[in-house]
């Protein structure tokens, strides 16, 4: 603590105002990360929906236990807006 109190005012500023700065990106990388990880993770899903209900529309008329989905896509529900709902359905 000494070594500290032997340091000038102005460098004990510039290297509080320094650690405060570090914190603070630290803080704005952090949640910059999770809202990047969230939307992407919206992106995909909402495409992968998209992809299956083209899918679905190019084997309509199938039977879905049978046809190219296999019973894949036999538990896909449409949402009121016409495009699929989620589902626990990965790939």
């Amino acid at each position: 603590m000494s070594r500290l109190r032997a340091l000038s005012t102005s460098v004990r500023l510039v290297a509080m105002t320094s650690g405060a700065f570090v914190v603070l990106l630290g803080i704005v990388g952090v949640v910059v990360y999770w809202q990047f990880r969230v939307s992407l993770r919206e992106t995909v899903d909402r495409s992968l929906i998209d992809l299956v209900a083209v899918e679905v529309k190019a084997v309509h008329g199938t039977d879905p236990a049978s046809g190219p989905g296999a019973g894949l896509l036999a538990n896909l529900e449409t949402d009121p807006a016409g495009r699929l709902a989620p589902s626990e359905l990965e790939a």
